[in-house]
């Protein structure tokens, strides 16, 4: 029987899934709904990973199975062996559990020393040296300077000031209210907090938009984005005595192109020996070669 391997990438949105064969070579892909740790619960986030297990057609050739979910390297730690029982009910074989983060960095290199950027819904600096790690940002919604929740936030209180008088004009409440077909504050209020995980990210892209044409309030919301993240890389490097490494960009919020080019000049003046990597291929292969490796040293 042909061996196959999955990997799942759990987020605060949807949860990715492919099985691939020894070769790395897609086999089958799948999406289910979101299954981060800090914003569903363990039960939940495991019903989202096996939901979408249970959509795979070839689920019976897999050997090697990892999982990668947010927050579990941090305040789910002590959660890791629920979470795998809980799987385990139904996926079968080699299965591992772990951070979203390490992923993310998989997915862009086959290095074991680096660091990734994630910029997407959230957003986190994450640095391997070995075994050793070490983390800046990625405190969830609040906290994930740089990512699309936190450049939304920054955004919808920049147009709040503008509709009180008290900050300056902005091009970002005329497209947000154009796009949403908005009559004032209070229609802005009630699509905003009908669900604001859901409606705060999506400001970003206006962000991104409104920079584009110009706007000097969304080029200096984009500009402290990248002061922040940079800022990770910098703590991450220095507390791992990280120099030459390769650095795997991840999320949506690099489909900005003032933001990656942003983030690229700086990280050049530090050092001209920093790889930058894009990975070609979502997050989720990172997952997938996990697994792949796990079950080679088995």
């Amino acid at each position: 029987m042909k061996k196959l391997f999955l990997g799942v990438d759990g987020g605060g949105t949807k949860t990715d899934l492919v099985l691939v064969d020894d070769n790395k070579n897609e086999v089958e892909r799948v999406v289910s709904g979101p299954a981060s740790l800090r914003n569903n619960g363990v039960e939940e986030s495991c019903k989202s990973v096996l939901s979408g297990f249970d959509k795979l057609a070839n689920k019976d050739k897999i050997v090697s199975t990892f999982v990668g979910f947010p927050a579990i390297q941090e305040e789910y730690s002590d959660k890791e062996e629920k979470i795998k029982r809980r799987l385990s009910q139904k996926i079968f074989g080699n299965l591992e559990v772990g951070s979203d983060q390490l992923v993310a960095f998989k997915s862009g290199t086959e290095s074991d020393s680096g660091i990734v950027v994630i910029a997407g819904t959230g957003g986190a600096v994450r640095g391997f040296n070995g075994k050793d790690s070490a983390k800046a940002s990625g405190w969830g919604y609040f906290g994930d300077e740089g990512s699309a929740f936190w450049v939304g936030l920054e955004a919808y209180r920049k147009v709040t000031k503008e509709l009180d008088g008290r900050g300056e004009k902005t091009l970002i409440t005329e497209m947000v209210f154009d796009e949403w077909n908005l009559k004032d504050g209070n229609d802005l209020n009630k699509k905003i907090y009908e669900d604001p995980m859901k409606m705060i990210p999506k400001l970003s892209i206006m962000v991104d938009f409104a920079q584009r044409k110009g706007d000097k309030i969304a080029t200096q919301i984009l500009k402290e984005a990248t002061d922040e993240i940079f800022k990770g890389v910098e703590v991450v490097s220095d507390q791992l005595k990280l120099k030459d490494f390769p650095l795997v960009l991840v999320g949506g919020m690099f489909k900005s192109g003032f933001l990656q080019k942003e983030i690229d000049k700086k990280i050049k003046k530090t050092s001209k020996n920093i790889n930058i990597i894009k990975p070609k291929k979502d997050p989720v292969f990172g997952a997938a070669k996990l697994a792949i490796s796990n079950y080679e040293k088995k």
